[in-house]
């Protein structure tokens, strides 16, 4: 869907510039700037939407104890941010507000993380 979604110019405008994205799951780590994929079974970090600059999404977060896989990734790609969600659990963010608000729905976790600066 990622491959689908870019290498449409006007299909990759109307989705960059939607007043609404849903995402579940990957359809959320997606949305990041950067996100969790897999060659060869191996776990790599690469490029997302751009949605939400500067981070990176760990969808259901306590479920698959991704807490310490969503810090290496931060640290892989050098992202800013990081969002770990739980599953049955939504963060509504405006990303013209990014990050500084963002409403969660749901009664699981959601650990919005900001990279210490060095």
């Amino acid at each position: 869907l990622y491959e689908k979604i870019t290498s449409n110019k006007l299909l990759y405008g109307l989705v960059k510039n939607a007043g609404c994205i849903i995402g579940e799951s990957a359809g959320s780590m997606v949305t990041a700037e950067y996100r969790r994929s897999y060659r060869n079974d191996k776990a790599v970090v690469t490029k997302g939407l751009g949605i939400l600059k500067d981070t990176i999404i760990e969808a259901h977060y306590t479920q698959r104890n991704r807490q310490q896989s969503l810090r290496d990734e931060m640290k892989q790609c050098g992202a800013k941010y990081g969002i770990g969600i739980d599953s049955l659990t939504a963060v509504v963010v405006d990303s013209k507000n990014y990050p500084g608000r963002y409403e969660v729905l749901g009664n699981g976790l959601v650990e919005f993380i900001k990279r210490e600066s060095s």
